[in-house]
């Protein structure tokens, strides 16, 4: 699983943010050369026996990449508005796509997803 996206991570500090998928660290681990800090997801997606940070460009062996318990545990407190929360206690009920259209000279369309049913057939997918 990638980092965590949320709808209020952009004012949030960008040290809670990963620099390979942009969203707010899942797993976080500390390069050690450069202190910076990326998904464990994101980690293992590289399969080099370097890894170079993205931010200021150095490279850390992965032998000397870490667990960062001690910012995990910062990450706690942190105030995040996730929408995947919302749909599991049922705030949110559906997500509406962009407008669309159906064809160059077609009809202006929505899509909307139910997250846990509706209608008649209440909570199925």
């Amino acid at each position: 699983m990638v980092g965590n996206d949320a709808r209020n991570k952009h004012i949030l500090d960008r040290t809670f943010i990963c620099s390979v998928c942009s969203f707010i660290l899942h797993d976080p681990l500390q390069l050690t050369e450069c202190g910076h800090r990326l998904c464990q997801s994101c980690f293992n997606v590289e399969q080099e026996t370097t890894i170079k940070c993205r931010q200021c460009q150095l490279e850390t062996l992965r032998i000397n990449v870490r667990p960062d318990r001690g910012f995990k545990n910062d990450m706690q407190s942190l105030p995040i508005d996730c929408s995947f929360l919302d749909a599991q206690s049922k705030r949110q009920i559906s997500i509406d796509s962009p407008l669309f259209y159906s064809s160059p000279t077609g009809y202006k369309m929505r899509a909307r997803l139910y997250l846990n049913g509706y209608g008649n057939a209440h909570c199925t997918h």
